[in-house]
């Protein structure tokens, strides 16, 4: 029980350090004019995490694994960012950008599910 919780600390510190350089890195490649779009890198995390978690169930025998474990609760929980999201959509809510904000919300969820998906069936 310790190495599992060891290594979901791991894994989690690993992710958290995942999430803010690739956020920084997408916000970084976004037209000026575009920078208060930061959700735009929050979607593109969460869909990586997306793939990634499908890729994990696909490849990974045993759920119970300190690997599976590592890389799903830890890696890839401290990756994606459900709390951002829904911050984010409150934010643009409150800015009266209802439309951005409900399709943020379908994308993320039809995408997300997609990404999930073809993580599975890309182990081939």
């Amino acid at each position: 029980m310790l190495t599992k919780l060891a290594l979901i600390s791991l894994g989690g510190g690993i992710g958290a350090a995942l999430r803010f350089y690739v956020g920084y890195g997408v916000v970084s490649i976004l037209p000026s004019q575009y920078l208060h779009y930061s959700f735009i890198a929050t979607f593109c995390i969460n869909m990586l995490a997306c793939f990634g978690i499908g890729l994990c169930v696909a490849m990974i025998k045993g759920q119970d694994s300190l690997l599976f474990v590592f890389l799903t609760i830890g890696l890839l929980g401290g990756f994606s960012t459900f709390s951002t999201f829904s911050l984010e959509v409150l934010k643009l809510l409150q800015n009266h950008c209802i439309l951005t904000a409900m399709l943020y919300m379908l994308l993320s969820n039809i995408c997300g599910i997609l990404c999930v998906y073809l993580g599975y069936v890309f182990k081939g």
